[in-house]
């Protein structure tokens, strides 16, 4: 029994547990597109020491029921009570080193894009799974998971999960898409969402990606066979970036000083100084050039928010070639200064250091206005200049994934004819 001023003593305490389905329902409409939910799905997989991950999608508009998304790693998998606690919502995290925040991703990320999570993992070559079925938790009115069997996932995770000694995968089916869609509009869409999500990936992870993370680095694939490479925000082996500044600001609350951010400011060259004209436009990244200026939050190296000013600027044409990485010291009340939300899309500056950052700002962007007015006195020449088929073909031959230079080939071979 409760005993504070305005509680009378004796008054019973009467537990209210949440209802099982509406409060899942709830918590997976949290925005989450797919490149996102993949991202929440891929922390966990980082987090238990993946050294390759691969997203498999099986989108058939002939096979709609059946259609399914794996998310497969090689990391240290997972005992059977350890599964049903990854599978509860808000399972514990003690780590401030891992990626994962409030221990809901999996479900909250999973469930808003299928009604039904299957999890299998190995470790020490023994197999377990659950799942959770979003028809049964609203028809029985309980937590309930169910326990599989390794046959009842697909032969690709049967034969991912009998190959490692550890590891995981989730699976996602009954696949939310399809609802309210055209299974063949819905099997396009999936694609799309895909395509995408190799983009995202290769910006959320780059860090891992590319190794600049001891201990973390991870090979990510995509259908057992697409190699997702690191897409570097600040164009490192340009010659002719200019590094503006770093500055470390201490970040404080009734307590004192709880954690330290720092901003590394990083002009990117206009497009007549970069090493090519495809370099230029691959750095452009997955929004192009002027919705990616600005702030780019990151959470122990993942990223987390990126493009934007957090509302302290408006996005500019004259600035868009300025990019700020911002780091912070992380723990439970910097997560909250910061303002980083549960499914980790959203960070913003803490509202102690606002006013010196706009000091920053002020001289940031103006040198980068300053610089863009020099770049658009270059002759028109360099600013419009129009290519011939042979040399898009050469462009996108230099960029593309190996396995597609067959296509790109024979698409050019149509074209020309």
């Amino acid at each position: 029994m409760l005993a504070f001023p305005g509680y009378p003593l004796g008054m019973p305490e009467i537990e209210a547990p949440p209802m099982p389905y509406e409060t899942m329902a709830a918590l997976r409409a949290m925005g989450y597109k797919f490149p996102n939910a993949v991202a929440d799905v891929v922390d966990n997989s980082i987090d238990a020491g993946a050294k390759t991950i691969d997203l498999y999608v099986m989108a058939d508009s002939a096979l709609a029921d059946k259609s399914y998304v794996l998310i497969m790693d090689d990391g240290n998998g997972m005992t059977g009570p350890e599964l049903i606690k990854a599978m509860t919502l808000g399972s514990s995290k003690s780590r401030v080193s891992d990626l994962g925040k409030f221990g809901m991703g999996m479900k909250t990320a999973s469930l808003s894009q299928c009604d039904l999570l299957m999890v299998g993992s190995v470790k020490s070559g023994k197999f377990c799974g659950y799942s959770w079925d979003m028809d049964l938790l609203q028809s029985s009115g309980r937590w309930l998971l169910n326990e599989l069997k390794l046959e009842q996932f697909p032969e690709v995770a049967r034969t991912h999960l009998k190959k490692v000694t550890s590891g995981t995968v989730v699976m996602w089916t009954r696949l939310r898409a399809y609802r309210n869609k055209a299974a063949a509009t819905a099997s396009k869409s999936i694609e799309a969402e895909c395509l995408e999500s190799r983009l995202y990936l290769a910006t959320v992870f780059h860090r891992h990606l590319s190794g600049q993370v001891p201990g973390k680095k991870f090979k990510m694939m995509m259908n057992q066979r697409v190699i997702v490479n690191a897409w570097d925000p600040y164009c490192s082996t340009e010659a002719n970036r200019e590094e503006v500044g770093t500055v470390h600001m201490n970040v404080e609350n009734a307590s004192g000083v709880i954690g330290r951010v720092t901003f590394t400011a990083v002009l990117l060259p206009s497009q007549d100084k970069f090493s090519s004209s495809a370099a230029f436009h691959q750095a452009a990244g997955v929004y192009k050039w002027n919705d990616m200026q600005g702030f780019y939050f990151y959470r122990n190296d993942r990223l987390v928010d990126f493009g934007g000013w957090s509302n302290m600027r408006a996005k500019d044409e004259k600035s868009k070639f300025l990019r700020v990485a911002v780091d912070y010291t992380v723990n439970p009340a910097m997560d909250e200064e910061m303002d980083v939300n549960v499914s980790k899309q959203t960070a913003s500056i803490p509202a102690g250091i606002r006013a010196d950052v706009d000091k920053l700002l002020r001289d940031w962007i103006g040198h980068a206005r300053a610089n863009y007015s020099q770049a658009s006195d270059m002759p028109d020449t360099f600013r419009e200049k129009k290519y011939s088929l042979s040399e898009v073909e050469k462009m996108l031959l230099r960029v593309c994934d190996p396995t597609d230079k067959l296509k790109i080939k024979s698409l050019f071979i149509k074209i020309s004819l």
